[in-house]
C-alpha cells in the first residue's frame, strides 16, 4: 500500500477549496432563487388584486373597508337615510346631525374636526356602508353633508363636545335671516352676532 504524504499537498487543499466553492455557490443560488420567487409572488399578488378607484361623487370619503367588516348599525343607517326626508322639518335634520356628532364624540372622546368634508369623512369612516353616517345617505353629496336645499352644512367647533351646526336655509346663503342653527355660538363668537355690538 502506498504511503500518503504527512503534510497535505496542494491537491488536497485544492480539493477542499473546490468543495467549499461548490457549497457556497449552491447556498447563494438557493437564497437568490428564494428571493426571486418571493418577489415574483408579490408582483403576481399585486397584479391580481384590483386597484380601488375613488368613489365617484365622493372624492373626500375614505374607501369602503374590506368585506370582512361588520355591517352598519341599523339605527344609524335609518338616521342617515332620514336626513332631508320630506316627512319632517329642517330642525329635525339639524338634530339628527347633532346626534351623529354626539355618538361620534362618545365613541372617540371628541367631535370630529375640520371643514364639512373632513367631518363627513370622519362620520362615514371606513366601514363598507359607513360607521356613524351611511355613505349612501341622500344627504351625502360630493363628500359633504348637505341640507335639504343641497347646501353644505357649516360647522363651527365651540368645545370638544359641542359644535355649531348651521343650515343656509331656503335662500342657500349662509349667515342670513333664514339660517337654521343648532348649538349657536355664544354671542360675539362664531357667526352669532353680539346683541350689544353697534
Amino acid at each position: 500500500m502506498p504511503e500518503l504524504p504527512k503534510r497535505p499537498g496542494p491537491y488536497l487543499i485544492a480539493l477542499l477549496l473546490a468543495v467549499l466553492g461548490i457549497l457556497a455557490a449552491w447556498m447563494f443560488s438557493a437564497v437568490t432563487s428564494s428571493k426571486v420567487r418571493n418577489a415574483a409572488l408579490e408582483r403576481g399578488a399585486a397584479a391580481s388584486s384590483p386597484r380601488r378607484q375613488p368613489e365617484p361623487g365622493n372624492p373626500r370619503l375614505p374607501p369602503p373597508a374590506p368585506a370582512v367588516s361588520t355591517a352598519m348599525d341599523p339605527h344609524l343607517r335609518e338616521l342617515s337615510h332620514s336626513l332631508n326626508a320630506p316627512s319632517h322639518e329642517t330642525p329635525q335634520d339639524l338634530e339628527i346631525v347633532n346626534e351623529l356628532l354626539g355618538l361620534f364624540q362618545r365613541a372617540t372622546g371628541a367631535h370630529p374636526s375640520g371643514d364639512n368634508g373632513d367631518i363627513t369623512a370622519a362620520l362615514v369612516g371606513s366601514g363598507p356602508e359607513g360607521v356613524f353616517l351611511s355613505r349612501s345617505a341622500p344627504a351625502v353629496r360630493d363628500g359633504q353633508l348637505v341640507d335639504r336645499w343641497g347646501t353644505p352644512y357649516w360647522f363651527h367647533p365651540i368645545a370638544t363636545n359641542l359644535t355649531e351646526i348651521r343650515s343656509a336655509g331656503p335662500d342657500r346663503q349662509l349667515f342670513t335671516g333664514d339660517d337654521l342653527v343648532v348649538n349657536p355660538s355664544p354671542p360675539g363668537l362664531g357667526a352669532t352676532p353680539d346683541p350689544e355690538a353697534p
